[in-house]
């Protein structure tokens, strides 16, 4: 189980999304089992939609966050609510690059060109969909660069594969306010290290913050937990084997045997007879 802190500073200059999420990505790791490179690119992905999804109200409104590219790692999706349940995959978990020049992991490389999309679902008629190209591929830069281009929102965004940061500047803002997130966006440490130097996410908050100054002091209003939970049944299959059509489930029914189908989220099975499949085509007769 993680822990997220949502909050303001003193002047409410800005409202900050921190995550401590060490434990609810090693549960996702259980169940994905990925390579060092998939395990970051997917952790990230996960910080990411976990913080995002504090931004919302109650398990009805959802968001999900995808990240398609032409590089090994072809996709990575991840799922959150406002009740801080989190699901994701990675579609290659076993990938494998040689590290940059510089001895970090090349995340840039396994992504390749490609887009950022987040889809929120929060009760309107239609779910907002906003998309844009993707900046690095490292999953922060290009998750700040979604809320300034398609929000509109000035936003400082640091992730690591287990804790991450979001701050965002209020509209009334003042220009010290403003350097003042900036320079400690420069000179944040590294958020393993400060990780290792917290106990919980309220230490970890006072680390983050620790040289903004006394003006911009947080102020945490509330603490939720954060759990990587998968919501899969076999009624959500049944619903995408009638959404392949009649056609579709008819071949599957004369083939006589049966169907196994799998969770990307939790790799847990689902099995099909063809007589399961001929009671789904009546369903779809029916409909």
């Amino acid at each position: 189980m993680g822990q997220i802190a949502i909050g303001v500073d003193k002047t409410r200059s800005f409202r900050f999304y921190i995550g401590y999420l060490k434990d609810l990505i090693e549960d996702a790791a259980v169940y994905h089992k990925p390579s060092l490179l998939a395990a970051t690119i997917l952790g990230r992905t996960l910080v990411g939609a976990a913080l995002m999804g504090a931004m919302l109200k109650g398990d009805k409104e959802k968001l999900t966050l995808i990240i398609r590219g032409e590089g090994i790692a072809k996709e990575v999706l991840a799922a959150a609510n406002g009740e801080g349940k989190v699901k994701g995959y990675i579609a290659n978990p076993d990938i494998d690059l040689p590290n940059k020049v510089d001895g970090s992991m090349d995340l840039e490389g396994a992504i390749g060109l490609g887009n950022l999309t987040v889809i929120k679902d929060v009760g309107l008629k239609e779910p907002y969909t906003g998309s844009i190209g993707l900046v690095s591929g490292e999953v922060a830069e290009d998750l700040a660069a979604y809320f300034y281009i398609s929000e509109q929102k000035n936003t400082m965004v640091a992730l690591s594969e287990s804790a991450g940061v979001i701050i965002q500047m209020m509209p009334e803002a003042s220009e010290k306010a403003i350097e003042a997130v900036e320079t400690l966006s420069k000179d944040l440490k590294p958020l393993k290290e400060l990780m290792g130097e917290s106990i919980d996410v309220s230490e970890f908050v006072a680390n983050v913050f620790k040289g903004i100054g006394e003006e911009f002091q947080p102020i945490v209003l509330e603490e939720r937990e954060c759990i990587y939970e998968c919501d899969c049944s076999k009624k959500r299959f049944e619903k995408a084997l009638l959404a392949t059509g009649k056609k579709s489930l008819d071949e599957l029914a004369d083939s006589k045997e049966d169907i196994e189908t799998v969770c990307h989220f939790c790799g847990k099975k689902y099995y099909f007879t063809p007589e399961d499949i001929k009671k789904i085509r009546e369903n779809a007769e029916d409909a």
